[in-house]
């Protein structure tokens, strides 16, 4: 793709709808074809689920036990989603996916809005393409709805601050729809993230203000009916989350370092292989920040992404996702280095890192297919891993040749077939990783799925805690202690058991004087606790 060519593209409406194309292309396949996911991916989808199938909105559980305390609306979109497009009893995952699938692709298009206005056209949808094609986003477009949601809702916010923040400063002016734009974005973070999006545009605000040492536009952000409005969306899905429709207890909110143990280091050691495959940009964006601290757009981008990334680093430990509400200011750099010519020392740097990165993601796909692989899998991931080694090397390569444009081009669309063939090909074959999937289907063809109205439910589950299993079987499972399974036997329901438990879960059934027999087991490996695990699967005894 030449520099005319996007220049002629990225016109008008047209450079953040071509975004979200890209961001489209990039997170459908796995959205498609990966099986639901451990562990908060499935909760949120079983959740959601069982509001409904219960029809009481405000309870956000898994079963009768609480699933979490943040805003409900996530939930509601998702169910919202899942009303229109298919049913809650079929569960189908690809559904509870498309509001993800929507936030990847707003965050992307917001990108490419707010870049045009800083670095002009061609930069903007250079960035909304680069962030909708990056390895973190694509992937939390296809499982991952609250990050992407929150990602959408912060990128969408800061670029219409920085609208108002270039209009202050002598440039086009920034009416109405663009304050509403950003109350709007500040609103979706909310409802995604609670107060962890709001806290960035914040600390954004904040940064401009402590460089210029003053903020005059500030006072005509609209507060009055912006605040209004934020109450009027965000609201309910608060109140709903506090309430929780469960046990009444207070809110749970997620703090904005997340939880756990700190890691300092951790989300800048991360980001060459997430922005990945448009990593040879990043010393490129580094060294224009640097060197443009002055201007206006780049003081911008900076004071988006230094207070958050700091935040994000040196708070507690952030899921990797959280790093999504920063990357949007990567993407403007990187974009406006490509359009402005990095510089050849840039460029080496950034063919080096490149490499790495490339290497890195070969070396963990072909572990994969070989570690949790059969045949269909190896070959899916040997060709991702060819189309791995091969961006990098051509991107690098069009870099050194003096060719950046050509290199970025070539570099993304080799990237974006790579991620669709792990995600779409290689993943859902790696059989090990999909143990609840498959526990269902030896079920079902045991004759023993509650779901088809034989056999009664809710299926037993004796040591297997992972929320993927009750969302595949429609939320007819029942955790039990082996002690309680034998009365479950004698009412006639099925049990899946897990290895570590069996001989506990045999010897109560001796005790009571009950019969059961084996009819089927899956040996897998549960990645969210990272084990091998095996699961028995037990009927009551004709």
């Amino acid at each position: 793709m030449t520099p005319s060519l996007i220049d002629r593209w990225s016109r008008g409406w047209r450079g953040p709808l071509l975004a979200a194309l890209i961001a489209l292309a990039a997170a459908l396949p796995g959205a498609l074809a990966l099986p639901v996911t451990d562990r908060d991916e499935a909760r949120l989808a079983e959740a959601s689920a069982q509001m409904l199938e219960t029809g009481d909105f405000t309870a956000i559980a898994v079963d009768d036990q609480a699933s979490d305390r943040r805003p409900a609306g996530v939930h509601w979109l998702q169910a919202a989603a899942v009303a229109i497009t298919s049913n809650a009893e079929a569960r189908h995952i690809w559904a509870y996916r498309l509001p993800a699938l929507a936030g990847a692709m707003l965050a992307a298009a917001a990108c490419a809005w707010g870049g045009a206005a800083l670095f002009g056209a061609a930069a903007g949808l250079l960035a909304g393409g680069l962030f909708g094609a990056s390895l973190l986003l694509s992937t939390a477009g296809a499982v991952d709805a609250p990050a992407a949601l929150l990602c959408a809702g912060v990128t969408l916010a800061v670029s219409a601050l920085g609208r108002l923040y270039l209009a202050a400063n002598g440039g086009p002016t920034a009416g109405r729809r663009i304050k509403i734009a950003l109350w709007a974005g500040i609103a979706l973070a909310a409802m995604a993230g609670g107060p962890v999006g709001p806290a960035a545009v914040v600390l954004t605000g904040a940064g401009l203000w402590l460089v210029d040492r003053k903020a005059p536009w500030l006072r005509s952000l609209g507060w009055g009916w912006g605040l209004i409005l934020l109450a009027a969306v965000v609201g309910p899905s608060v109140v709903a989350g506090a309430v929780n429709g469960v046990d009444g207890s207070a809110p749970s909110w997620p703090a904005f370092g997340g939880s756990g143990e700190r890691t300092p280091g951790f989300h800048l050691l991360i980001a060459p292989m997430m922005l990945f495959p448009f990593t040879l940009l990043l010393p490129a964006a580094l060294t224009l920040a640097w060197r443009a601290r002055r201007e206006t757009a780049v003081k911008l981008a900076l004071c988006w992404l230094i207070p958050s990334w700091l935040v994000l680093e040196f708070g507690r430990g952030q899921p990797l996702g959280g790093g999504l509400i920063v990357y949007g200011a990567l993407a403007w750099l990187c974009a406006a280095a490509l359009t402005r010519g990095p510089g050849l020392m840039s460029l080496r740097v950034g063919a080096a890192l490149q490499l790495a990165a490339g290497t890195l993601w070969l070396v963990l796909v072909l572990y994969a297919g070989l570690r949790f692989g059969g045949g269909a899998a190896v070959a899916w991931c040997v060709f991702a891993a060819l189309l791995l080694a091969l961006a990098p090397f051509l991107a690098s390569a069009g870099m050194q040749t003096g060719k950046p444009w050509r290199a970025v081009t070539v570099g993304g669309l080799l990237g974006l077939v790579a991620h669709g063939a792990v995600l779409a090909g290689a993943a859902p074959r790696l059989q090990p990783l999909w143990a609840a999937q498959r526990a269902v289907a030896a079920l079902t063809k045991a004759g023993l799925d509650p779901r088809a109205g034989v056999t009664p439910g809710p299926v037993a589950v004796i040591g297997y805690g992972e929320p993927s299993l009750t969302f595949a079987l429609g939320g007819l499972t029942e955790a039990l202690t082996p002690d309680e399974a034998p009365e479950a036997i004698q009412e006639g329901r099925p049990a899946i058991v897990e290895e570590r438990q069996e001989a506990a879960f045999l010897r109560a059934l001796q005790t009571t004087n009950r019969r059961a027999r084996k009819v089927g087991e899956v040996d897998g490996f549960d990645y969210a606790n990272n084990s091998d695990i095996r699961l028995m699967l037990y009927a009551a005894s004709r």
